[in-house]
């Protein structure tokens, strides 16, 4: 693992003392500190020491396996953070390493199927799901045979979701987590970016007996991702979801 690839030529043994044996650890301990867990992950910092022993750092790059985050999975991370300040002063007092200002994030984020059925557990999830199955009522006739089935999922305190990711394309089947037996929506659905913070459906369906029938109340149906999200790229592979763009990491006790 090659932590201090990136810094710049020492300015004096004691700058470049500092840096190799406070900073790496402590920004290593911060991002562990903003997962539940995390695999394998290598940190590169990048900038010289003159800029570093101000408190300021220039680029700070980290690929990541199987870290979670909120209950959600991701399954590899490659991400570069630029213009970072940071409380180096407190670090050297044996203080927490804390964030000063906000800072871009820019990177692909990858999760394969596995990692997106085990998020779907995650509360956060659960919630969506909840409030998407919700909408799908409201355009449905009651007494159609999705009305019903919906009635009967939405009864349940809690939903079973398992997605698959093909070509273009995301499936989800929900049933009742107390009784799986007794009722199951399949819905497809192909998914878009818009505006770099908004999930947008495109042409969703859901299965009867095998056969596809249109969700035309809820085509365009948009999921946003909030204002520190700005994603380029969407794209689904067999069996895995890519996403690429930036995000803006804002602190949420700012030290001055």
């Amino acid at each position: 693992m090659d932590e201090l690839s990136g810094v710049g030529r020492p300015s004096s043994r004691w700058g470049s003392h500092l840096i190799s044996r406070l900073l790496p650890p402590a920004l290593r301990f911060w991002l562990q500190t903003q997962v539940e867990s995390i695999g394998q992950f290598d940190l590169h910092i990048g900038g010289s020491d003159q800029q570093i022993l101000s408190g300021y750092v220039p680029t700070v790059t980290v690929l990541a396996r199987q870290a979670r985050y909120q209950g959600l999975c991701l399954s590899y991370a490659q991400l570069q953070a630029e213009n970072i300040r940071i409380n180096l002063g407190q670090v050297l007092r044996g203080k927490p390493l804390r964030l000063k200002q906000p800072f871009p994030v820019v990177g692909q984020i990858m999760i394969d199927e596995a990692d997106f059925n085990a998020s779907l557990t995650a509360p956060l999830l659960q919630q969506a799901l909840q409030d998407f199955v919700q909408q799908l009522g409201r355009t449905q006739p009651a007494s159609s045979a999705l009305g019903i089935a919906l009635a009967q999922v939405l009864a349940a305190d809690r939903l079973t979701a398992e997605g698959a990711i093909a070509p273009q394309q995301v499936s989800l089947s929900l049933r009742p987590t107390l009784a799986p037996d007794s009722i199951e929506i399949i819905i497809q659905t192909d998914l878009t970016i818009e505006n770099g913070r908004q999930l947008v459906l495109r042409q969703p369906r859901w299965l009867v007996n095998g056969t596809a029938q249109g969700l035309t109340g809820l085509d365009q149906f948009a999921i946003d991702l909030g204002p520190d999200v700005n994603l380029h790229t969407l794209r689904l592979d067999a069996g895995r979801l890519v996403l690429e763009g930036c995000i803006n990491v804002v602190p949420v006790n700012p030290d001055g």
